[in-house]
């Protein structure tokens, strides 16, 4: 039960909110849109004592208490609030109205922020919820914590920056979402891991792909370099990415994850995982990028134009120097380095070329 927000089947997809900012959507994915939102749900079924998953549809109705909570509906190419008779192949779960229009975030805000002072550190907490529905309007809300732990971060995530603005041509991406504290400098690196030809991997190969990131890793232990692929990183899960263990990637200095629909690739945001939680005690940098989004870039010229030296660093077959690339930062329009500004205050990381 629960783990869908982070280990997402088929083409479902979690929603994230930012409680500071919950009239701000910075998901990698709109869920306003019929095409991320939920989808299923988990549940026991008490008459056959089972775990189920089921289609939206088949359980959220209006004899629900809490849809209209959760549910609105798409007119005109408009979200609106549902109303009766609506067909249920039209409604979106984008719990808005819950979001927005109720107490829930504040009450959230609240517990971190009260379980925070308690432990001197920000906590990662599971949680049930029961809704008080007798009055619509306001709705009451009684929280059980089920699970808390102290979330570790390394202290150079801790230190605030704030930056210039960069010069375009300098910049080789630029994101808005999941924004962290940090500033990167010396990145000499980048490692592509090409995901559709991953996908062409026989699963043989595709375990020889996982030890050969090990074995570049371990060669770079002094060197610094970032690691970016069209898919998530991480997962164990099927089809779902890259499966990588921590320790195959331990010395990276950051991990770029790019999201673009029009190409099949909608890589889920690491925010939330164990993986992610790893990479935070260690100081490894998550990125996330969706092409869908005005204010997310990424420079496509320089890995189309920068060679690709991966066997000079270790041995490799054709086939896998041909899904994962290691390509050198200098030389690129006169560049020495690469750096990567986080930026909470602006609400932007940026990494441009020196």
């Amino acid at each position: 039960m629960g783990t869908g927000v982070i280990r997402r089947n088929g083409d479902d997809f979690p929603q994230i909110v930012v409680l500071n900012e919950p009239s701000t959507s910075r998901s990698v994915f709109s869920v306003d849109e019929p095409e991320f939102a939920q989808k299923t749900i988990d549940l026991i079924n008490l008459k056959s004592n089972q775990f189920e998953t089921l289609e939206i549809p088949d359980v959220i109705n209006e004899k629900y208490s809490l849809y209209p909570l959760i549910v609105q509906t798409i007119k005109d190419k408009k979200l609106q609030p549902i109303t009766r008779g609506m067909e249920p192949d039209r409604f979106v779960i984008n719990f808005n109205e819950l979001i927005k229009k109720s107490s829930f975030t504040k009450l959230m805000r609240d517990i971190l922020a009260t379980l925070e002072k308690t432990y001197r550190t920000p906590v990662m907490i599971e949680f049930t919820i029961l809704v008080d529905m007798t009055n619509t309007n306001n709705p009451g809300f009684q929280i059980q914590i089920d699970k808390c732990r102290p979330v570790n971060i390394a202290e150079k995530m801790k230190k605030i920056y704030a930056f210039d603005e960069i010069p375009t041509e300098q910049k080789l991406l630029e994101s808005d979402l999941y924004i962290q504290n940090g500033f990167e400098t010396n990145i000499h690196y980048i490692c592509e891991i090409d995901t559709f030809a991953f996908e062409r991997l026989s699963a043989e190969d595709q375990l020889k792909l996982k030890q050969a990131v090990f074995r570049l890793d371990k060669k770079m232990a002094a060197e610094k370099y970032i690691l970016i692929s069209n898919d998530r990183i991480g997962t164990h899960i099927g089809d779902m990415g890259i499966p990588l263990d921590y320790s195959d990637i331990s010395n990276v200095r950051a991990i770029i994850e790019i999201s673009d629909s029009e190409k099949g690739k909608n890589s889920d945001p690491l925010v939330g995982t164990h993986f992610y939680q790893m990479l935070m005690e260690a100081g490894i940098y998550a990125v996330s990028l969706n092409m869908q989004r005005e204010t997310n870039f990424i420079e496509p010229n320089f890995f189309q134009t920068q060679p690709n030296i991966i066997r000079e660093w270790i041995s490799l077959p054709e086939n896998l120097a041909q899904t994962i690339k290691l390509l050198p930062v200098k030389g690129y329009r006169n560049a020495k380095e690469l750096r990567m500004a986080f930026d909470q205050h602006s609400q932007k990381i940026t990494a441009y070329f020196i």
